[in-house]
């Protein structure tokens, strides 16, 4: 019997504990995450097992190495010192072997419907959707993702929901952070998706980027999960629709925040595809210029988590968030 009543995440990550934190608290809240699976990067200097062991109550997680998703000659490479160009590729093979064994296994394992992000990006329902009425809307904000996706009809056979993405850039602003979200005992200014609230305009493509996507697995055949059909942004390509790629921030029910972080995090976190994407300090600062508008539209989730979990466990779950050097 096919498990439909929370959610499931394909994640890979690389030195990202001080955002996996948020990432897993946000998700267990609002989509809900019940199951994941992980990946480490074999270059990660840090483990992720200590995060991973508050949750171990709370959800399935699969955590895996490269051995369990990727052929034998990509293993190789990926233990070897290469050029820029050949470590980006790396990263791109191991999307693309990760995520179809991935959704086999979560077929597997009677799941449906899985999010495919990464660990700076937050899925979330949008609150600038426009074709749905006043009432509609304001169910849709305060359900959780799986919730908004049953009340739509459009989705009850849909096998894939690709979400736009809106990213936050690094300017902060003390008038707009004295307005305040975090419960007593928590600081905004510890979380990604509370403390930085300017964003870059929603119709600008070259700011935002390609989006991201939900599929549910349950409806999709196992032969359709191949590297071939698969990528990050379309992650299984016969059944998301590229013209989707496209598709204005204002007309999708969903979408996904991605966030910089501090220059502290940007300089620890080096970027899976090592030297094709460089952390400099010109690359940062520009993320300083993404100030279109305040978006608090993420800031709420804390609050409804701490009356979940209460002071204790709220502070158990989210202990080190956002601090480089919890490990």
């Amino acid at each position: 019997m096919v498990e439909d009543s929370s959610f499931s995440a394909c994640l890979l990550v690389m030195d990202d504990n001080h955002y996996l934190i948020e990432w897993l608290a946000f998700h267990y809240h609002t989509l809900p995450l019940r199951h994941l699976v992980i990946a480490v990067d074999p270059r990660s200097k840090t483990t992720p097992d200590l995060v991973l062991d508050r949750w171990k109550e709370l959800m399935t997680i699969v955590r895996w190495s490269d051995g369990n998703f990727l052929p034998k000659e990509w293993q190789r490479r990926s233990l070897s010192q290469g050029d820029a160009k050949a470590k980006f590729i790396l990263h791109r093979e191991r999307q693309r072997h990760f995520y179809p064994r991935c959704f086999q296994h979560l077929k597997r394992a009677n799941r449906s419907w899985t999010a495919v992000v990464d660990i700076d990006e937050f899925v979330i329902a949008n609150r600038h959707f426009v074709n749905i009425s006043k009432f509609e809307k304001q169910r849709l904000l305060s359900s959780s993702l799986l919730e908004g996706i049953h009340q739509m009809p459009e989705y009850n056979n849909c096998a894939c929901i690709t979400m736009p993405r809106v990213r936050f850039g690094n300017y902060l602003e003390s008038n707009v952070m004295k307005k305040t979200f975090s419960p007593a005992g928590f600081n905004d200014m510890d979380l990604l998706t509370l403390r930085w609230r300017w964003r870059a305009s929603l119709d600008s493509r070259k700011d935002n980027r390609n989006p991201k996507s939900l599929i549910d697995v349950s409806k999709i055949e196992e032969s359709s999960f191949s590297r071939l059909n698969s990528d990050a942004h379309l992650p299984v390509r016969s059944e998301c629709n590229r013209r989707d790629l496209y598709k204005r921030n204002s007309d999708s029910p969903f979408c996904v925040h991605h966030y910089v972080g501090t220059k502290e995090q940007w300089e620890f976190r080096r970027d899976a595809r090592d030297g094709m994407k460089q952390r400099s300090e010109s690359r940062f600062l520009e993320y300083r210029q993404l100030k279109s508008a305040v978006d608090e539209s993420a800031c709420f989730w804390l609050n409804d988590f701490f009356h979940k979990f209460g002071p204790a466990g709220t502070q158990r779950l989210l202990e080190g968030v956002g601090n480089t050097t919890f490990s």
